[in-house]
């Protein structure tokens, strides 16, 4: 499974920040915002601000159901 699968998969749970993903899947925050970063120009995640320094990550709307391993 591929990092970006990883991440999809994490956020299929629940929305998250960079930072709690990259606690979980055991990777460091800038790699995590740069995969998210490019899950966003993929159109898979989306992302909202949340106060003055945080950004709250989900899935769009259309990104198909993940399947288990």
């Amino acid at each position: 499974m591929t990092n970006h699968e990883k991440i999809l998969r994490d956020l299929s749970i629940s929305q998250s920040t960079a930072d709690s993903i990259a606690g979980r899947l055991g990777l460091p925050t800038q790699a995590v915002q740069l995969l998210l970063d490019q899950l966003i120009a993929k159109g898979q995640v989306e992302s909202s601000p949340l106060g003055f320094s945080l950004v709250i990550y989900r899935l769009t709307a259309g990104i198909p159901t993940l399947q288990k391993p």
